[in-house]
């Protein structure tokens, strides 16, 4: 059985799915399936191609971080070697704290409880603490029935010099290492990086990509669909 999320529209319930081979659901349903492997013909659905990176997880700690470029390796032992620690089932009001203070400031769209919580009991919350500060938070969709976790949101800790944003990146980088290595040791073997847009021009979208294509995933195209009849009323 594939992994199912539910989610609203008002007061309307819809069901994601995620990782299935293809869709087997009635035209009228009220479902959507994300990142099937396979593209198929399906009448009155919407088909959309969605670009991601993969990562083998099974590898020892070593060759995970010999996979990653040598910037990027460098990185994550100069914030391992400074005490950067992991910590796994991070509180979920902190975790909503720290991250929309991060998106207010980007200007990016925020979370809330329900949507956050939607994803139970799939979600994995995680973060990179030095000296008792978060640093960095990540925040993950897994599917231990196909070996599979799924980045969906990730922040971190704004400072005032440029010395200490180097470092947070650094932190950054070190908790995705960390992270590989826990769920690697609970038995996943895929890690899916939640997106990667080939074809923008947008500056910092590139820059988004490039620091994920520093860990050395594969690129891989999946596909969502939807009905048609239901696009119109349901989020992106």
């Amino acid at each position: 059985m594939s992994l199912r999320v539910t989610r609203r529209i008002g007061p309307l319930p819809y069901t994601q799915i995620w990782f299935a081979t293809e869709p087997r659901s009635g035209l009228f349903s009220l479902t959507r399936y994300f990142q099937c492997p396979n593209r198929v013909h399906k009448p009155g659905w919407a088909v959309s191609p969605f670009h991601t990176l993969l990562s083998d997880l099974q590898k020892s700690d070593q060759d995970l971080l010999s996979s990653y470029k040598s910037t990027c390796r460098n990185e994550v032992r100069q914030a391992l070697g400074r005490g950067v620690v992991f910590q796994a089932n991070f509180d979920v009001v902190e975790f909503l704290d720290f991250y929309n203070a991060f998106a207010a400031e980007r200007g990016i769209a925020g979370l809330t409880l329900a949507k956050v919580q939607s994803f139970w009991p799939h979600l994995v919350l995680t973060a990179a603490v030095l000296d008792q500060k978060v640093l960095a938070i990540h925040g993950y969709l897994q599917d231990p029935e196909v070996a599979r976790v799924r980045l969906l949101w990730s922040a971190s800790a704004r400072f005032e010099t440029t010395e200490d944003r180097n470092f947070v990146a650094k932190a950054n980088r070190a908790l995705h290492y960390l992270d590989q290595i826990h769920f690697r040791d609970q038995n996943f073997a895929v890690y899916d990086w939640g997106g990667f847009d080939p074809q923008s021009t947008d500056p910092g979208i590139v820059g988004i990509n490039r620091f994920k294509e520093s860990f050395g995933g594969t690129p891989t195209i999946e596909y969502h669909y939807t009905p048609f009849w239901l696009k119109a009323y349901l989020p992106n």
